[in-house]
């Protein structure tokens, strides 16, 4: 497993999400699991997913030592990762999971993920959320099907 505190950068897939009472979110998922949460995410939850965009997540370490480079490829936001660490003790291995969030939405979202969480996991120190802080890279020309299969109307 790769060691969550190493990643620099990773690249997203960042959309508009309407639920069915028509509440608009913003969701940054990683480009590697779109596909199956995409599907996942209007066949089982309901919603549908409008506008998506290519983006880029770094640390801020990482935005800071890039930053020339970076700052011409899109628009620059205050994107943090929520870093989820889960022990299992009775198979003896760890699952770290990462969630991107606005800023502004971090504490409420870390209130959130923590919230699902079962207590005895939280008091056996088997569980654990850190933040680390960061910038999002997001291209502004929607992504489409010739770029990677993806579009917002063909989500599987």
């Amino acid at each position: 497993m790769i060691d969550p505190d190493h990643i620099k950068s990773q690249k997203l897939v960042k959309c508009l999400l309407q639920s069915k009472d028509d509440r608009t979110s913003t969701r940054f998922i990683e480009l590697e699991n779109y596909k199956l949460w995409s599907y996942m995410i209007t066949h089982k939850h309901g919603f549908r997913i409008r506008e998506i965009f290519l983006a880029l997540w770094m640390n801020e370490e990482e935005f800071a030592a890039r930053r020339d480079l970076t700052a011409r490829y899109g628009k620059v936001i205050r994107l943090n990762r929520i870093v989820i660490t889960v022990y299992d003790d009775a198979n003896g291995f760890s699952l770290a999971m990462s969630r991107y969030v606005l800023d502004h939405e971090t504490a409420m979202m870390k209130e959130v993920l923590s919230s699902h969480v079962r207590q005895e996991l939280k008091a056996s120190n088997s569980f654990e959320m850190r933040i680390v802080r960061g910038y999002g890279i997001v291209n502004q020309k929607k992504l489409d099907k010739a770029v990677l299969g993806l579009s917002s109307d063909q989500i599987y």
